[in-house]
């Protein structure tokens, strides 16, 4: 439950400035357009920045009024907004870039003595802390900002500091003193029921949990869910996954299944991952205790799933704005070249026309300017010329974050699904909740599934040394029947389980000059395509061409065909993939390496398809 806290204290502190009155964004963005004084723009700006907040859009208008604050030397507005894009970074889990604006802001914030944005940097700063496993000194950064709100008698941030401290009490397991905050805060606050106080509420009811008082925590929750029900969905799925919880612990399992089940029925309407994850985990659990192992398979592998799905989410995040942070930073880099190159062409036009004066007055001062004028031309080539060498590494920048991105993607789905489920079958194993029969039942899928781990391995190996110039074809006689036995016996499993009948009408005489150990990737591949999209009961054949000076390798299949606006997509770069006709997942990188190792082979690579009828790869080779 303790990242649940801390996206409770990020939902609480993205509030914990000044409120604006309700007001229509539109409204406000045209009175931006339209207002001529610059402190006006300012204010205007900084409420519009924070209306939108949650948005993409916002970082874009605080930076506008972070800019205009520097120009008008308003330095109010300026560690008000440091305070708030910093919460933006933090959102988006940039802690460090966050962190970097918190201090800029507690320190401009002690200069100009503002106590109030000088308490909630403070605050800021201890909840980045508190979160990256800093706990003690999180807590003395929160202490600084409660003398300094108690000092001004700022009642608000008074509220969320001590919703601070209970975060940090939590993490320290010191729930009583977690509780006591709490009640302070809501002291604070009176009797006004909104948002704020309700989530108190509840996590005061997890505290209580966690203490085994069933009571209080009941109690609590029950509260939660009478003022939720029928106004918020998304607290009703809440509260239901915390009677669960509750249930659970108090030995009721069909109390807290239907509680579940509850939950579940929002998810399907109110979709929220992060949420539900402890919904599948409990429902695992159950099941398991039932005896019921398929369902409890099911829902812990609905919650690895879950998991991943959120780390994908977290980590291109992450990605996307380290790239663009890495593009302000290059763009930067380039403006203060191009304004020290206009500072400089500047300063030799003043120097040109004092040279040209000269020049009526002495011959020596015509070779100085002549001299001058081919520097400041060898000046601006060299200039051009890094220009054009920064433009290139940025463009290989660009490709190897691509190649990362999908090496991190491959990781992320392809290699570590079938890992978990293998993880899982053994955690089950351990704790003897699997009989025998229902051991050799999953097994063969858990064996197919290492077996496409082994050949994806394989595959991305290749890639990678592909993509980094670093492999090179041994060329040999290569006999195609050779390849393809070595092949079936791999694949032969997988063909039995769908019923496909392999044919091979190749003979020994098929001969191509390439390096085996590529030639057998690429028929591995192609067989394996084959497979993935061709029914049960279907056939697969492998034939041979003679072309004179070349041999043309056939791969045919009755399988489901390719619809004919996807066949560009085929070969392309952005890895094209679909599922197999049994649900079978692909990375979408075999047949992209098929191609670059039959090409560096001297040969190439094509396809023909009918959509329902089937596909035929066909690749040619020199002959031996």
């Amino acid at each position: 439950m303790k990242p649940a806290f801390l996206l409770l204290l990020c939902m609480l502190s993205s509030l914990a400035f000044a409120q604006i009155p309700d007001t229509d964004p539109q409204e406000l963005y045209e009175q931006i357009q339209q207002e001529k004084d610059d402190h006006a723009k300012l204010r205007l700006l900084s409420d519009f920045a924070w209306l939108i907040h949650n948005t993409d859009s916002s970082q874009k208008f605080y930076k506008e009024a972070i800019q205009l604050s520097l120009v008008l030397n308003e330095a109010d507005f300026l560690v008000q907004n440091y305070n708030r894009i910093g919460v933006v970074f933090r959102n988006l889990d940039l802690h460090e870039r966050a962190l970097e604006y918190y201090e800029y802001a507690l320190v401009l914030s002690k200069e100009i003595g503002n106590k109030k944005e000088e308490g909630y940097a403070l605050n800021n700063i201890a909840q980045i802390l508190n979160y990256q496993g800093h706990p003690t000194e999180a807590l003395e950064y929160y202490k600084e900002a409660e003398r300094i709100f108690k000092s001004i008698d700022h009642q608000e941030g008074l509220g969320y500091t001590y919703i601070g401290f209970s975060a940090v009490y939590n993490k320290l397991e010191r729930y009583i003193d977690a509780i006591q905050a709490i009640d302070k805060s809501m002291e604070i606050r009176g009797n006004h029921i909104d948002r704020n106080y309700l989530t108190s509420i509840l996590f005061r009811g997890d505290f209580f949990l966690k203490l085994k008082d069933f009571d209080r925590a009941y109690q609590d929750y029950e509260l939660y869910f009478e003022h939720v029900k029928g106004n918020y969905t998304r607290g009703e799925m809440t509260a239901f996954k915390r009677f669960a919880e509750w249930h659970y612990q108090n030995g009721n399992t069909r109390q807290a299944m239907e509680y579940a089940h509850k939950a579940l029925e929002i998810h399907q309407h109110t979709p929220s991952l992060e949420a539900i994850l402890s919904i599948y985990y409990l429902m695992a659990e159950i099941y398991s205790s039932y005896g019921q192992y398929d369902k409890a398979f099911e829902y812990q592998q609905a919650y690895i799933d879950g998991k991943d799905q959120l780390l994908d989410e977290r980590t291109n995040s992450y990605l996307t704005n380290l790239k663009i942070r890495r593009q302000e930073a290059e763009i930067k880099s380039l403006e203060l070249d191009r304004k020290i190159q206009e500072e400089q062409a500047s300063k030799k036009k003043l120097i040109n026309i004092g040279l040209l004066f000269l020049l009526f007055l002495s011959g020596c001062m015509i070779f100085i300017y002549y001299r001058s004028y081919q520097q400041e031309r060898l000046n601006l080539a060299k200039l051009n010329a890094q220009k054009q060498e920064i433009a290139s590494q940025a463009e290989e920048l660009k490709n190897l974050n691509m190649v990362k991105d999908k090496l991190f993607s491959i990781l992320a789905h392809d290699l570590r699904g079938p890992l978990n489920s293998l993880r899982g079958l053994i955690q089950l194993i351990e704790e003897e909740d699997l009989t025998e029969q229902e051991f050799r039942e999953i097994l063969p899928l858990i064996s197919q599934n290492v077996g496409n781990n082994s050949i994806l391995l394989e595959n991305l190996l290749m890639w990678s040394r592909s993509q980094m110039k670093g492999m090179r074809p041994l060329k040999q006689t290569v006999r195609i029947k050779s390849i393809f036995d070595d092949n079936e016996d791999h694949l032969n499993q997988i063909a039995l389980q769908k019923n496909i009948r392999l044919v091979n009408v190749i003979d020994d005489s098929v001969l191509v000059k390439a390096d085996r150990g590529m030639i057998d990737i690429v028929m591995r591949n192609l067989l394996t395509n084959a497979l993935k999209f061709t029914p049960e009961g279907g056939e697969i054949s492998v034939e041979a061409e003679d072309l004179g000076k070349s041999w043309k390798i056939l791969i045919s299949d009755s399988g489901v065909g390719i619809a004919a606006e996807n066949m560009d997509q085929i070969f392309g770069t952005n890895f094209y993939t679909t599922v197999g006709t049994k649900k079978e997942k692909g990375s979408g990188l075999g047949l992209l390496l098929s191609k670059e190792l039959i090409e560096k082979n001297n040969g190439t690579i094509s396809l023909n398809s009918v959509e329902g009828e089937g596909t035929t790869f066909y690749f040619i080779l020199p002959k031996a």
